[in-house]
């Protein structure tokens, strides 16, 4: 699991505290800063430019994707272009049950 801050709201000046980065609980999920929204923007253009893989309904402010979950197949590398996601939707709340169920698809899967 990949969680990345950026500053959308009025009230995001600064890193993520110990007490909002505690809200990710998962072991292995790896989480930092992005100040300059330079992850939003490449998945964002990624997104936009794959015809065939999932558009989410959501997730824009001033231009910046934001409150945004992905899924994405085991194994996939991004490099020259992003890997087509399994799942692209948000805000993170409201998809967790649909994007928890395609995950559980997955996990259950031998691989």
């Amino acid at each position: 699991m990949l969680v990345v801050w950026e500053p959308i709201l009025p009230t995001d000046w600064e890193r993520p505290t110990t007490a909002v980065l505690s809200r990710v609980r998962e072991a292995g999920a790896v989480q930092f800063w992005d100040l300059d929204h330079l992850v939003a923007h490449q998945i964002s253009r990624e997104l936009d430019s794959d015809p065939a893989g999932p558009k989410p309904h959501c997730c824009t402010r001033r231009g910046n994707l934001w409150d945004f979950a992905a899924l994405y197949p085991k194994g996939a590398l991004w490099q020259a272009a992003a890997p087509q996601a399994l799942f692209a939707d948000g805000p993170v709340a409201y998809v967790q049950p649909s994007l928890a169920s395609k995950l559980a698809v997955l996990l259950s899967r031998k691989n």
